[in-house]
Protein backbone atom coordinates (compact mmCIF):
# COMPACT_ATOMS: atom_id res chain seq x y z
CA UNK A 1 0.00 0.00 0.00
CA UNK A 2 1.29 3.44 -0.93
CA UNK A 3 1.04 5.98 1.89
CA UNK A 4 2.20 9.53 2.38
CA UNK A 5 4.86 8.29 4.84
CA UNK A 6 6.27 5.81 2.26
CA UNK A 7 6.29 8.58 -0.34
CA UNK A 8 8.28 10.90 2.00
CA UNK A 9 10.85 8.16 2.66
CA UNK A 10 11.34 7.59 -1.07
CA UNK A 11 11.75 11.33 -1.72
CA UNK A 12 14.32 11.61 1.10
CA UNK A 13 16.22 8.55 -0.21
CA UNK A 14 16.34 9.93 -3.75
CA UNK A 15 17.43 13.34 -2.41
CA UNK A 16 20.25 11.83 -0.34
CA UNK A 17 21.51 9.71 -3.24
CA UNK A 18 21.40 12.77 -5.52
CA UNK A 19 23.30 14.86 -2.96
CA UNK A 20 25.99 12.21 -2.54
CA UNK A 21 26.32 11.79 -6.31
CA UNK A 22 26.64 15.56 -6.86
CA UNK A 23 29.31 15.97 -4.18
CA UNK A 24 31.52 13.11 -5.41
CA UNK A 25 33.19 14.98 -8.31
CA UNK A 26 34.37 17.73 -5.96
CA UNK A 27 35.79 15.26 -3.44
CA UNK A 28 37.33 12.82 -5.91
CA UNK A 29 39.18 15.43 -7.98
CA UNK A 30 40.57 17.59 -5.16
CA UNK A 31 44.31 17.27 -4.54
CA UNK A 32 46.04 18.13 -1.28
CA UNK A 33 49.69 17.65 -0.35
CA UNK A 34 51.41 18.25 2.99
CA UNK A 35 54.81 19.91 2.68
CA UNK A 36 57.84 20.34 4.94
CA UNK A 37 60.54 22.82 3.98
CA UNK A 38 63.85 24.18 5.17
CA UNK A 39 66.00 26.47 3.05
CA UNK A 40 68.72 29.08 3.34
CA UNK A 41 68.32 30.64 -0.10
CA UNK A 42 66.19 28.64 -2.57
CA UNK A 43 64.21 25.40 -2.63
CA UNK A 44 62.34 23.73 -5.51
CA UNK A 45 59.43 21.52 -4.51
CA UNK A 46 58.32 18.24 -6.05
CA UNK A 47 56.09 18.23 -9.12
CA UNK A 48 52.53 17.45 -8.10
CA UNK A 49 49.37 16.78 -10.09
CA UNK A 50 46.31 19.02 -9.69
CA UNK A 51 42.97 18.54 -11.40
CA UNK A 52 41.17 21.72 -10.32
CA UNK A 53 41.45 25.26 -11.59
CA UNK A 54 42.79 26.99 -8.44
CA UNK A 55 45.82 26.19 -6.26
CA UNK A 56 46.22 27.37 -2.67
CA UNK A 57 49.47 27.37 -0.70
CA UNK A 58 49.30 27.60 3.10
CA UNK A 59 52.52 27.85 5.14
CA UNK A 60 53.56 28.08 8.78
CA UNK A 61 57.15 29.33 8.84
CA UNK A 62 59.74 30.09 11.46
CA UNK A 63 63.20 31.64 11.29
CA UNK A 64 65.82 33.07 13.59
CA UNK A 65 65.20 36.73 14.36
CA UNK A 66 67.33 39.18 12.41
CA UNK A 67 67.26 42.98 12.61
CA UNK A 68 68.45 43.55 9.04
CA UNK A 69 66.52 40.66 7.37
CA UNK A 70 63.40 40.91 5.28
CA UNK A 71 60.30 39.56 7.04
CA UNK A 72 59.14 37.63 3.98
CA UNK A 73 60.22 35.07 1.41
CA UNK A 74 58.83 34.46 -2.09
CA UNK A 75 56.79 31.46 -3.22
CA UNK A 76 56.52 30.97 -6.99
CA UNK A 77 54.29 28.52 -8.85
CA UNK A 78 55.26 26.87 -12.16
CA UNK A 79 53.41 24.55 -14.55
CA UNK A 80 55.72 21.61 -15.31
CA UNK A 81 55.53 21.08 -19.08
CA UNK A 82 56.93 18.11 -20.98
CA UNK A 83 60.30 18.47 -22.67
CA UNK A 84 61.12 20.34 -24.98
CA UNK A 85 58.51 22.91 -23.94
CA UNK A 86 59.73 25.13 -21.12
CA UNK A 87 57.87 25.42 -17.84
CA UNK A 88 55.29 28.19 -17.40
CA UNK A 89 55.69 30.74 -14.64
CA UNK A 90 52.23 31.19 -13.07
CA UNK A 91 52.90 33.77 -10.38
CA UNK A 92 54.52 34.55 -7.06
CA UNK A 93 53.55 35.73 -3.60
CA UNK A 94 55.37 37.03 -0.55
CA UNK A 95 55.06 34.71 2.47
CA UNK A 96 55.87 35.52 6.10
CA UNK A 97 59.12 34.16 7.58
CA UNK A 98 57.70 34.11 11.10
CA UNK A 99 53.99 33.20 11.01
CA UNK A 100 51.26 31.40 9.09
CA UNK A 101 50.40 32.71 5.65
CA UNK A 102 48.53 31.68 2.51
CA UNK A 103 48.12 32.61 -1.12
CA UNK A 104 45.91 31.51 -4.01
CA UNK A 105 46.62 31.18 -7.71
CA UNK A 106 43.31 31.30 -9.62
CA UNK A 107 42.30 29.84 -12.99
CA UNK A 108 45.53 27.88 -13.49
CA UNK A 109 43.80 24.77 -14.89
CA UNK A 110 44.62 21.14 -14.24
CA UNK A 111 48.15 19.84 -14.76
CA UNK A 112 51.47 19.23 -13.08
CA UNK A 113 52.86 22.05 -10.93
CA UNK A 114 55.79 22.75 -8.63
CA UNK A 115 56.79 25.57 -6.30
CA UNK A 116 60.03 27.43 -5.80
CA UNK A 117 60.73 29.10 -2.46
CA UNK A 118 63.34 31.86 -2.47
CA UNK A 119 64.63 34.42 0.02
CA UNK A 120 67.40 36.94 0.50
CA UNK A 121 70.94 35.62 0.97
CA UNK A 122 71.17 36.68 4.61
CA UNK A 123 72.36 33.34 6.03
CA UNK A 124 69.14 32.72 7.97
CA UNK A 125 67.33 29.39 7.53
CA UNK A 126 63.54 29.42 7.08
CA UNK A 127 61.71 26.21 7.92
CA UNK A 128 58.13 25.17 8.25
CA UNK A 129 55.19 23.06 7.20
CA UNK A 130 52.15 23.65 5.07
CA UNK A 131 49.77 22.38 2.41
CA UNK A 132 49.34 22.94 -1.28
CA UNK A 133 45.93 22.03 -2.62
CA UNK A 134 43.15 22.79 -5.03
Amino acid sequence: MFTLNTFKKKIISVGLIGSITLSLPFTVFASSYDIDYEFKYELQGSTRSFSGSNIKLTTNSSAESCDICQSFWTASLYRDNSWPIGDDFIGEAQMSRYTSDSTDWSNVGSGNYYTKFKKATDGIVVKGTGTIKN
